[in-house]
C-alpha cells in the first residue's frame, strides 16, 4: 500500500530512520527512556544513576539575546534552572578534544536537577548555549553570512545608541570582547566576508572587461560609447 505524503509515518518507522542517520549517537543513548519523565532520561540498569538530555534546544547566537531568552524561559515553573543550560558544550568541546557524550549528559544529571525532576516529573530540561549557532559548521557560507548581516547591524546599533548602563565591552570595542575572544573571531569573519565580496566585485569587473574585449574583436570596432573622439 502506498503511503500518503500527508499521513505521518508510524513512530517506529521514524525512529528507525533517525537511528540509521545517527548511529554513533544512538549507540550511547539506551532505550527505552523513563516513561514517567517528560525530559529524556534513562538508566543503564536498575542501580545506575539517572542520565538525562535536554527536552528542547535553543540554537543560540552571540549578541542575539539567547541568555535573556533562557532567563525568561526558566521563570516557568516546569523548567528547572539549576542545570548547565549555557554550557557551550557542542562548540567548545567537540569529540576530537576532551568532550564526550557522557560529559554532556552529566550537565543535565546533577543532584539538584534530578531532585527537581523527582519533585516535578513534567519538568523540561533545556540547552540554550549562546554560541551554538555562531560557531556551527556549515558547508555553505550563506548561512553564516545571514548571521553576520544581523550581527554587524547589532553591534553598529549598540555603539551608536549604548544602553543607559553603558555599552558592554563586546559592543564598544571591536578588539576587546567580553566573551573571551569569540567576539574578535566574529569580527574576523566580517572582515573576511568584506574581502570576499570585494574579490567577487573585482572578478565581475574583469569578466565584464573580457566580454567587452570579445565584443570589440567580434565586431572589429569598439561600441559607440567606448569609441575615441
Amino acid at each position: 500500500m502506498t503511503h500518503s505524503p500527508h499521513t505521518p509515518l508510524p513512530l517506529s518507522t521514524r525512529l528507525a530512520e533517525v537511528r540509521a542517520a545517527a548511529p554513533d549517537v544512538f549507540a550511547e543513548l539506551p532505550l527505552p527512556l523513563q516513561p514517567s519523565l517528560a525530559s529524556p532520561c534513562w538508566r543503564r540498569n536498575e542501580t545506575s544513576r539517572l542520565r538525562c538530555l535536554p527536552a528542547f534546544f535553543v540554537a543560540g547566537a552571540l549578541q542575539s539575546g539567547t541568555a535573556d531568552l533562557w532567563r525568561r524561559l526558566k521563570a516557568h515553573s516546569l523548567i528547572p534552572s539549576r542545570h548547565d543550560a549555557l554550557s557551550h558544550w557542542w562548540t567548545n568541546h567537540p569529540r576530537s578534544r576532551a568532550g564526550n557524550f557522557e560529559t554532556y549528559t552529566s550537565r543535565f544529571s546533577g543532584d539538584a536537577t534530578l531532585a527537581a525532576l523527582d519533585a516535578a516529573p513534567d519538568s523540561l530540561l533545556g540547552d540554550a548555549s549562546p554560541a551554538s549557532f555562531t560557531f556551527m559548521f556549515a558547508e555553505s557560507l550563506r548561512l553564516h553570512y545571514r548571521y553576520l548581516d544581523a550581527f554587524d547591524a547589532c553591534y553598529r546599533e549598540c555603539k551608536a545608541n549604548p544602553p543607559q548602563r553603558g555599552a558592554p565591552s563586546a559592543c564598544a570595542n571591536r578588539k576587546k570582547g567580553s566573551d573571551g575572544g569569540s567576539t574578535r573571531l566574529v569580527w574576523r569573519w566580517l572582515g573576511l566576508r568584506e574581502a570576499s565580496q570585494q574579490e567577487e566585485a573585482d572578478a565581475r569587473r574583469v569578466k565584464e572587461g573580457d566580454e567587452l574585449e570579445q565584443t570589440v574583436r567580434r565586431h572589429g570596432e569598439a561600441p559607440a560609447h567606448h569609441s575615441r573622439a
